[in-house]
């Protein structure tokens, strides 16, 4: 149980840092290492079963929406203790902000889709 959640989790994340680091049409190197250097983090303490790179690149090619990806926050927070939750939801916070920093650039679709994102999750 515990491994499906960090699996689950690192799904998560990986979609979420592939959906923000794509929604400006440009798909910086900076990004993709973020994402890659932190599941890495993830996947050397064991957290992730499974190869990170193999992971990343069966996400780039799916089609998800911010709702999509707020939706399976929220259903994962879901899965977590009570007092889980909260201190769950900051840490997607500052991952994401740290994902839309990643290439030194804010753009208008990374700001509007982080907001939806918040309105549906905080």
């Amino acid at each position: 149980m515990i491994q499906d959640l960090k699996n689950e989790l690192s799904i998560i994340l990986a979609r979420t840092g592939v959906f923000f680091a794509k929604c400006d049409h440009d798909y910086d190197v900076k990004e993709k290492s973020f994402i890659k250097n932190f599941l890495s983090d993830f996947s050397s303490q064991n957290f992730i079963t499974g190869d990170v790179s193999d992971i990343i690149r069966k996400i780039e090619k799916e089609n998800l929406s911010i709702k999509d990806i707020a939706n399976q926050t929220l259903s994962f927070s879901s899965k977590l203790e009570k007092d889980e939750v909260e201190p769950f939801k900051q840490e997607m916070t500052h991952f994401i902000e740290k994902m839309i920093a990643a290439d030194g650039k804010v753009v208008p679709e990374e700001e509007a889709n982080f907001k939806v994102w918040k309105q549906i999750v905080l």
